[in-house]
């Protein structure tokens, strides 16, 4: 079983912004968000098709994101994930809508 969240801005979204966001929310969350280890510092890894961790952030498409985990590895993270989520875009000057899928 997995969910996912999709969030839908007024704007199209910037892939450094969502770079900018993950480095934040690692800042903020630590370890609860990421568990990829490198060199002895946690980073969140750029993939093609995203970014890498507990819960994978997809590649904006235009003023839409999304973003999906594991209920088993990331059900704990997934309120806390798109609350801090959702603030860090709004402080970077996005107005946001949310929709969950469990």
């Amino acid at each position: 079983m997995g969910w996912s969240c999709n969030i839908t801005c007024d704007k199209n979204i910037l892939e450094s912004d969502i770079q900018d966001i993950l480095e934040d929310m690692l800042d903020n969350m630590g370890k609860s968000y990421s568990d990829i280890i490198v060199d002895g510092k946690m980073e969140v890894n750029k993939q093609k098709w995203g970014w890498s961790a507990k819960a994978d952030v997809w590649n904006p498409e235009d003023n839409k994101i999304s973003f999906s985990g594991s209920c088993g590895l990331s059900n704990d993270l997934i309120k806390p994930f798109k609350r801090e989520f959702r603030k860090l875009l709004k402080l970077k000057g996005y107005k946001v809508k949310t929709r969950m899928s469990y």
